[in-house]
C-alpha cells in the first residue's frame, strides 16, 4: 500500500493531486474535489495532534483489533468503507485553497 513517508509514493500522490481540477467528476462517493482534499486533511489533523477525536462505545470494544488489522494490510479502504462523521465535508469549499493546504 503507498504510503505518504515513502518519498517515491509520496511524490505520486502529489502529483495525482496536482493533476485534479474543480469540476473533476466524484470517482468514489458524493463530495466534489474541494471538499474531498478537505476531507484528505482531517485524518492528518488527527495524526498530528492538531485534532482529537472521541471514540465511541464500537470504537472502545473493537478499535484496537480493526486498528491492527488495517495497518498490517497491503490492501487500501475499500469504497463504501465507513467514515467518521468528522471528516464528511458538507458544504462549499474553494478548491485551491483546500489544495494548497492539503500540498503546501
Amino acid at each position: 500500500m503507498p504510503s505518504i513517508f515513502n518519498p517515491t509514493d509520496n511524490a505520486e500522490l502529489i502529483a495525482r493531486i496536482q493533476i485534479l481540477k474543480s469540476d473533476t467528476p466524484a470517482q468514489w462517493g458524493k463530495m466534489n474535489s474541494a471538499q474531498m482534499l478537505a476531507h484528505c486533511q482531517e485524518p492528518i489533523r488527527v495524526a498530528a495532534g492538531e485534532l482529537k477525536l472521541k471514540r465511541g462505545l464500537i470504537g472502545f470494544l473493537f478499535g484496537a483489533m480493526a486498528k491492527k488489522k488495517i495497518l498490517q494490510s497491503d490492501k487500501s479502504f475499500g469504497k463504501n468503507s465507513p467514515t467518521d462523521p468528522h471528516f464528511i465535508i458538507k458544504g462549499a469549499r474553494d478548491f485551491e485553497t483546500e489544495k494548497a493546504v492539503l500540498i503546501p
